[in-house]
């Protein structure tokens, strides 16, 4: 099974725009929007079976849709995350698409930091990063292959991602509301892995449970994100070039 997943259900109406319907041009593509708030279009795409599924936001809706996916279906599955990412580094521009070749780590708010009333406790960091998970080879190379040839090389950049599981907190953004003790998380993640370049919610969950599912090998996966914008400079792509 070939699944390419996104996060909102318009991005997955555009994809399926690209389908063919199964039963041929005079039929109907096969559309499910499920009680899980997934939305769902199967259809061929250059003769292979393909479907398209708008999962939401962060990991806990990746882990939802694959184990739920894996169990409903029979054989191997390809899985490529399609979505939209914050840029860490400088130099990469927004509206490039940056690939996690390198795979993606994991950045989590460590509870157990935080006492009564957010006071810290002692011998606890305020947040967790993970080592990196690593991406399916072969299927990464693909996606890279085909990106460069749809936008040209140097709109594309392979590189490391890195999961939060949080927008705000575990991605250093600071509100003056709650105790987040998050100044240094987005430093850090950047001393212990320099080729991080896209940041967002729900790649590393989807590389984990590829690497951690049984039989082994069962599930291949690759992420790409559009860099939307740029953390350090506060660029951020046009409507336009989007």
């Amino acid at each position: 099974s070939r699944v390419v997943v996104v996060g909102h259900s318009s991005r997955a109406e555009l994809l399926a725009g690209l389908l063919e319907p199964e039963d041929g041009p005079r039929g109907t593509l096969f559309k499910l929007a499920s009680d899980r708030g997934f939305l769902t279009y199967t259809g061929r795409f250059a003769g292979q079976r393909v479907s398209v599924v708008a999962i939401g936001m962060g990991t806990v809706m990746v882990d939802f849709f694959l184990r739920e996916a894996k169990s409903s279906v029979a054989g191997p599955m390809a899985v490529v995350r399609l979505g939209t990412c914050g840029v860490l580094q400088k130099h990469v521009e927004p509206g490039t698409i940056s690939v996690a070749s390198e795979g993606s780590l994991m950045v989590q708010r460590n509870f157990a930091h935080f006492g009564p009333g957010g006071r810290p406790v002692a011998g606890q960091q305020p947040f967790v990063i993970s080592e990196p998970c690593p991406a399916d080879g072969p299927l990464s190379d693909a996606v890279v292959r085909e990106l460069r040839q749809e936008v040209g090389e140097a709109m594309v950049v392979p590189s490391m991602n890195a999961t939060a599981d949080s927008f705000y907190s575990t991605q250093g953004r600071k509100d003056p509301s709650f105790h987040d003790a998050n100044e240094d998380v987005l430093a850090e993640v950047m001393r212990r892995h320099p080729s991080v370049v896209s940041m967002e919610m729900e790649t590393f969950m989807l590389l984990h449970l590829a690497q951690a599912c049984q039989p082994a090998g069962s599930i291949r996966a690759a992420a790409a994100h559009v860099n939307v914008a740029n953390r350090p400079t506060g660029a951020v792509v046009g409507g336009e070039k989007l």
